[in-house]
């Protein structure tokens, strides 16, 4: 990252994807949850370098999302059981993840940088 930031253009806005895992981590994965809460920290530092005008960097963390993948490899009733956990009580669909990310990469947010932004149905407010 550090030597693709000389080739970004003024203002450019930069996304790395975190997890809700990073601030509720679970028993049975560690060590993601510690390498999301690394990206938060190095989303943080980066932030405070970014001059005016220079870039904005934030953090997308995403919660449960409906994705094929997560179809495919979960059994449904434990879908719905992983949905009402969510104070939203559902999963997310993919286009809502993707129309923050839209609003990061916009004019929309050229005054957020450095945030962790928690799409995730409140989850991690729990």
């Amino acid at each position: 990252m550090q030597k693709a930031l000389p080739l970004l253009s003024p203002g450019a806005s930069i996304i790395l994807t975190g997890s809700t895992a990073a601030t509720r981590p679970q028993s049975d994965l560690p060590v993601y949850g510690a390498t999301k809460a690394a990206i938060r920290n190095l989303v943080r530092g980066f932030a405070h370098g970014a001059g005016a005008g220079q870039y904005r960097i934030n953090v997308l963390s995403p919660g449960g999302t409906r994705t094929q993948g997560l179809i495919d490899l979960v059994p449904a009733d434990q879908l719905v059981a992983a949905g009402a956990m969510i104070p939203l009580g559902r999963l997310a669909e993919p286009e809502e993840i993707a129309a923050v990310a839209v609003f990061l990469a916009s004019d929309a947010s050229s005054y957020v940088n450095g945030a962790d932004l928690a799409v995730d149905g409140g989850f991690a407010q729990i």
